[in-house]
């Protein structure tokens, strides 16, 4: 039995248990709307104010915001189980469960929990219609050329997170029941949302050299705008994303030798 065979009916199940609370879904939904609605207003007041930031202008800058709200969306739909995941696989050890399927125990995790977040989709959708409106109301429009190139760079941003996540929520493998880790990671990560030349030297290279979260969506979305300027760190997104996911993943091997299950 194939891998997408062997745990398509806990997709299914989820997927069903969802579907359910559709009253859930709605009240997540405008929950999301209206925080992208006050977020959009304040930049929009700020820009009524003064023309531009840090030479970036407000059309600009909305479209980093709306790649950056896609990424993050991508992120929790595919690895919200990582904000979890100390709780329920190693303190309640259902992980003991998941060690005993023929297939990689990341991907079992992975693919176990994926309808779990499902509702998250509406995070990247709102992401993307900030973009839309944010090309509008562009001199310079975007090309077709662009449009895969955003995909590929929002799923690179997402599993740069998601590589990260890893490594933090891998913490429980030594320390059981570590799980306030994601709040350390949301304290900075919203500092990604905005273009980089807006803060001081120190905090530009903090964001880009130590934690990367300069190549969580500004470099992709930058080097979409100006080229000229960010080509380079565009692309290098991809590899360095690959690179941390990758890391993430070792982590999460050399965990799995601690692993010592609550029926041990």
């Amino acid at each position: 039995m194939n891998t997408l065979g062997l745990l398509f009916p806990y997709f299914l199940m989820n997927v069903k248990n969802f579907a359910v609370d559709r009253g859930s879904f709605i009240t997540y939904g405008l929950t999301i709307l209206c925080r992208q609605i006050i977020g959009v207003s304040f930049i929009w007041i700020v820009f009524t104010k003064i023309p531009t930031i840090a030479g970036w202008s407000f059309n600009e800058v909305l479209f980093l915001i709306g790649f950056f709200e896609t990424v993050q969306g991508l992120f929790f739909l595919l690895f919200a189980w990582t904000l979890w995941f100390p709780s329920k696989y190693i303190v309640r050890a259902e992980l003991d469960l998941v060690l005993t399927l023929p297939i990689p125990s990341y991907l079992a995790v992975f693919l176990r929990e994926f309808g779990r977040s499902v509702m998250e989709i509406l995070s990247p959708l709102f992401g993307i219609v900030i973009m839309i409106v944010a090309v509008m109301g562009m001199p310079n429009k975007l090309s077709l050329v662009d449009i895969p190139l955003i995909g590929i760079y929002s799923l690179a941003g997402a599993f740069l997170i998601g590589g990260i996540a890893t490594s933090m929520t891998c913490i429980s493998f030594w320390h059981k029941g570590a799980s306030s880790w994601m709040s350390a990671i949301n304290s900075i990560l919203d500092l990604g949302k905005y273009p980089l030349s807006i803060y001081s030297n120190s905090i530009r290279f903090f964001l880009t050299y130590i934690i990367p979260l300069g190549f969580i969506s500004f470099f992709q979305g930058a080097s979409l705008l100006r080229p000229r300027s960010y080509l380079l760190k565009g692309i290098a997104s991809v590899p360095i994303a690959l690179l941390v996911f990758g890391v993430g993943i070792f982590i999460w091997k050399r965990g799995l030798l601690k692993y010592d299950s609550s029926g041990h």
